[in-house]
């Protein structure tokens, strides 16, 4: 089990081959800082369930081992190398103008030189940083930064996601600020203790501890997949949601 958990994925390229099926290329997207074009390949649109529409996916963590972050209220942000190839973007495209926010910040933080050693480690296989990015002009600021920060949740190594434990140590090893960590290593139901998801959702941030946090995510300390998706849930604080959508 290596650090970065290198590993092979499965190709979506291939299965649009043998299906004789082309793939959609969206049109670029020109802003201010720069063009907006589209995902590269092995990088998709990152996207967690919630508790209350997908109770199965809570009901599969309830015994299982599991590792409890805070939901952060951001922008999705990401970049990725494979080779000597950077590239970074938002949640739906890639930036293509190092003028752009999401690379600034990524730059400013070291992210990009992360990224590229790890892909060093895992030759052939793309490497991924996600993370959520806050700050000023992004959801109205809610934790008052003065600057832009970006907050890893997730690293992704040839389209598999490593696991809690090795995310951990690859934060700590770069220097990377990941989402606060609620609990790690007890399940889903110890945590509750009796309460429901929406009211372990509530509390403070520990980003700021003058706010309401958005709410949780909760997946297992070892990768797994309930039947074709992977296993992991979100939970915003009906609270929060009051309080911002007021």
């Amino acid at each position: 089990d290596s650090l970065t958990g290198c590993v092979d994925s499965f190709s979506a390229d291939n299965l649009a081959l043998s299906l004789g099926v082309s793939k959609y290329e969206p049109p670029e997207i020109l802003t201010p800082s720069g063009n907006l074009t589209p995902l590269p390949d092995g990088v998709g649109i990152y996207d967690i369930e919630g508790a209350d529409a997908r109770p199965e996916l809570v009901n599969a963590l309830m015994d299982v081992s599991c590792c409890f972050t805070e939901k952060l209220e951001g922008t999705n942000h990401w970049i990725s190398a494979l080779g000597k190839d950077v590239t970074c973007g938002t949640r739906k495209h890639t930036a293509e103008s190092r003028a752009h926010m999401a690379w600034q910040a990524a730059e400013r933080l070291g992210l990009d030189a992360v990224v590229l050693k790890l892909a060093q480690e895992c030759p052939g296989q793309r490497v991924t940083l996600r993370g959520e990015m806050v700050g000023p002009k992004i959801q109205d600021n809610w934790y008052k930064l003065e600057r832009a920060a970006i907050y890893n949740f997730d690293v992704l190594v040839g389209g598999t996601y490593v696991d809690p434990g090795a995310w951990q140590v690859i934060c700590r090893r770069f220097g990377v600020t990941s989402v606060p960590v609620l609990a790690a290593g007890m399940p889903l139901r110890a945590w509750l203790g009796g309460r429901t998801m929406a009211q372990a959702a509530n509390g403070r941030s520990i980003v700021n501890p003058f706010v309401l946090r958005e709410g949780v995510v909760v997946k297992p300390m070892r990768e797994a997949r309930l039947d074709f998706e992977r296993l992991i849930v979100k939970q915003r604080d009906p609270v929060y949601l009051a309080k911002t959508e007021a």
